[in-house]
């Protein structure tokens, strides 16, 4: 064989492998999407994932997201609730609440089982679609199956996403508050976060979205993101501040 068909051949081959990778989100358009406010929420860091996602960790109230999806916290009822489901429903209005009723009992009580997702319309809210994923609540089964039923919420949620075409989507921390047990909130954080990692699809621009005045939240989630995704990021003084204490240096307390 000659020097030159060897070297077609693999021109060829590389070729045909980057056919068949996902494109990667470029720097500038990570650092626009830090740049100002994005779809509502303020935009802290944002991370190329290899599947073609972007993922985001954001600090806001995610009932005000702006984007196509909003992920809800929701309980196997399905009806509403305290907390994250509770601004939500009440964001959503008696649209929701209605889409809510409309949705189909799989057994008595239950619309959406722990570690599954449905979605409705989003109402009032500013997002057209409402997926509602149901974490578990940790302590009332062994711990893998708990993490298992977790990342089970976060996939289903993302399959939901992806089959309504979404562009962006937004999500709480499932299974955080009294719901994580005994669990750490960057225990539960790092669930979803991995499974995001895995789940997402190219394109998708998913947040995580920490309340602003949950410095707990926050902190898990910016270090969840950190530990997944951000190993190859540029250690700036900013970024180092991050990585040390889960936020950035305009969100930490003062002394």
């Amino acid at each position: 064989m000659s020097r030159a068909t060897s070297k077609t051949r693999a021109v060829l081959a590389l070729r045909t492998r980057s056919e068949h990778q996902p494109a990667q989100p470029t720097k500038n358009k990570l650092r626009s999407l830090e740049a100002a406010p994005r779809h509502g929420v303020k935009v802290i860091r944002s991370y190329a994932l290899p599947s073609g996602a972007i993922l985001c960790y954001s600090i806001g109230n995610v009932e005000r997201f702006t984007g196509d999806a909003i992920v809800n916290a929701a309980s196997e009822g399905c009806l509403g609730g305290a907390g994250v489901d509770g601004a939500i429903t009440k964001a959503g209005g008696p649209k929701l609440a209605a889409a809510r009723q409309r949705l189909k009992e799989v057994s008595r009580g239950v619309r959406c089982p722990t570690g599954s997702a449905v979605v409705t319309v989003g109402g009032a809210l500013k997002a057209k679609w409402c997926i509602h994923a149901v974490g578990p609540r940790y302590g009332s089964r062994p711990k893998d199956e708990d993490d298992a039923l977790l990342r089970s919420a976060y996939a289903a949620a993302l399959d939901l996403a992806a089959e309504r075409k979404a562009a962006s989507v937004a999500f709480p921390l499932l299974s955080g508050g009294v719901f994580k047990g005994q669990q750490s909130s960057l225990e539960v954080a790092l669930k979803g976060v991995q499974q995001v990692a895995s789940s997402a699809c190219a394109g998708l621009e998913v947040h995580l979205v920490a309340f602003g005045a949950d410095l707990e939240g926050q902190k898990a989630i910016g270090q969840a993101c950190e530990a997944v995704a951000g190993a190859k990021r540029p250690a700036s003084p900013q970024n180092r501040h991050q990585r040390a204490t889960g936020r950035p240096e305009e969100y930490a307390p003062r002394s």
